[in-house]
């Protein structure tokens, strides 16, 4: 236990992956408010709480040695992420849906993003000029903190691609992907999703074909982009009740296998795209847990309730 707290889990490194879940929490959460009265998706929630603890064990950091070797713990996790990115998808085509305007949908995305994720940035700042030992790649230089806190994607010294508060890159995507789901919805809330979709996918080609620029090339010309479209589309998929009649046992089996897909996808290293691999069985999880939104086991067990809170 020493070892591990002394070893993987760092003050600098728990603060960073709190900050990373509380913000998760935030932006991802599934109650929101239109007309003054409240919709609540609990399944969302839950998926949400199994999406960070997937993080979360993945980043415990497991020595890939000792998997290899006989009696080795199976490294995964990472995907949680992808799950979140479609469940940011999910939700954000569920607000616009319903009536949410461009002024209240900026607001409300800023307000739960950028002040604490401001405050964490500056202290991890002010602490590396103190202790620059701390954090390896992670310089008190100032372009750094200015690109990190208007989430613009940057190069360190060794090469990765993070801003200073490293777990933050994921708010890089999901900054994006709300620009361009506000200049939809000021252009054309009619047709949000089609516009949505068109900016992602001009983006991907622009950076991924055109661009000479790694940062760009690395950031935005990267599959991720499209698992927010995944969560557009798995709300639609929602909303006409695709999955909702084959059954609760069913529903349960899809949900599993979806997981452990991605959990022996990620284990053994599968080589192929992140969105195909990760992304597209995320529609799936999604979709079968939603659809068990009014089943007993998510509405009345104990177990459930606690999951998603």
């Amino acid at each position: 236990v020493l070892a591990f707290v002394s070893n993987v889990y760092a003050p600098c490194q728990i603060a960073q992956y709190y900050i990373f879940l509380t913000q998760m929490q935030e932006k991802i959460s599934s109650t929101f408010s239109v007309n003054n009265t409240q919709s609540t998706l609990k399944s969302l929630q839950i998926l949400r709480a199994i999406a960070a603890t997937s993080v979360v064990y993945y980043h415990i950091g497991f020595d890939r040695y000792r998997y290899e070797s006989a009696g080795g713990i199976p490294i995964f996790g990472a995907f949680g992420v992808d799950v979140f990115f479609v469940i940011s998808g999910f939700v954000m085509a569920m607000i616009v849906a319903n009536g949410e305007s461009p002024r209240t949908f900026a607001v409300s995305r800023i307000t739960r993003i950028v002040p604490l994720y401001w405050v964490v940035t500056v202290l991890l700042f002010f602490l590396v000029s103190i202790k620059p030992e701390l954090l390896n790649a992670t310089v008190a230089n100032p372009t750094h903190l200015i690109k990190s806190l208007f989430f613009i994607p940057y190069s360190k010294s060794n090469g990765q691609i993070f801003p200073m508060l490293s777990v933050g890159w994921t708010l890089n995507y999901e900054m994006f992907f709300y620009l361009c789901i506000w200049l939809s919805i000021v252009v054309a809330r009619k047709h949000f999703m089609l516009v949505t979709l068109f900016l992602i996918t001009t983006t991907y080609i622009l950076t991924s074909e055109y661009s000479k620029n790694y940062v760009l090339n690395s950031v935005f010309g990267n599959s991720l982009l499209f698992e927010f479209a995944f969560g557009m589309l798995a709300y639609q998929a929602h909303q006409r009740g695709v999955l909702e009649k084959i059954g609760n046992v069913p529903l349960v089996i899809i949900s599993l296998a979806s997981y452990v897909f991605m959990a022996y996808a990620a284990a053994y290293n599968v080589k192929a795209d992140r969105a195909l691999i990760f992304g597209l069985p995320s529609i799936a999880l999604i979709l079968s847990v939603t659809s068990l939104e009014n089943s007993t086991f998510i509405r009345n067990t104990r177990i459930a309730s606690l999951v998603a809170t």
